[in-house]
């Protein structure tokens, strides 16, 4: 048997069995299963057995899961920004790694997905490296990063220099590229754009 302290935080409880932390449940929840419920912002309850436990990991994953469902269809997300939302949200990791399998289950989560829509997002905007990077720090299967960048730029015959190109003719249309000082704005913009010196020195001298 173990002891479940729970803590009141705005309209839900920190619930932690035996000192250690399992998620965020509502008062209803508390009730629905079975659990003493006090009017106190901080109380125990005693004797609570494995099978509630194991009761209150189901109930959390499933509020993680539809959770993370949410932010999935509204947008393409990876397995990292998936965690990092829960995360802020207080969400434990059981949970979190829970939720994160169930989600490439029923293919709310598609590595090779995310990694095409990223690509197509940005790629007129940034460098190809600035973009495997990104994609890099996001969770998804490293493996696949290159070789699915390849079949994008391959599809759309785009190059980082065709990219430098275009970008310079939206954002510096009319300006005297000559100009020393003109050269230094468009220099300092493609390296926040992730372009390297190399390249960026090939399209202006």
């Amino acid at each position: 048997m173990s002891v479940i302290k729970a803590v009141k935080k705005n309209k839900s409880y920190s619930i932690y069995a035996d000192d250690e932390y399992y998620g965020f449940l509502y008062k209803r929840d508390l009730k629905e299963l079975s659990l003493d419920v006090s009017d106190k912002d901080e109380f125990y309850v005693e004797d609570v057995s494995e099978d509630t436990l194991e009761d209150i990991k189901a109930l959390v994953i499933r509020r993680a899961f539809d959770k993370a469902v949410g932010y999935a269809t509204t947008c393409e997300c990876s397995s990292g920004m998936i965690r990092n939302k829960l995360r802020l949200k207080f969400y434990p990791d059981y949970a979190i790694d829970s939720c994160i399998q169930m989600m490439y289950e029923y293919n709310y989560l598609n590595d090779e997905r995310f990694i095409e829509s990223y690509a197509r997002c940005y790629m007129n905007s940034k460098s190809r490296f600035l973009i495997e990077r990104e994609l890099r720090s996001k969770g998804v299967d490293l493996s696949e990063v290159e070789r699915i960048l390849d079949e994008v730029y391959a599809d759309n015959n785009l190059s980082d220099e065709e990219i430098i190109a275009s970008l310079i003719e939206r954002k510096f249309r009319g300006q005297d590229l000559n100009d020393e000082r003109v050269k230094r704005r468009v220099a300092q913009f493609l390296v926040r754009h992730g372009f390297t010196f190399d390249k960026i020195n090939n399209y202006l001298t």
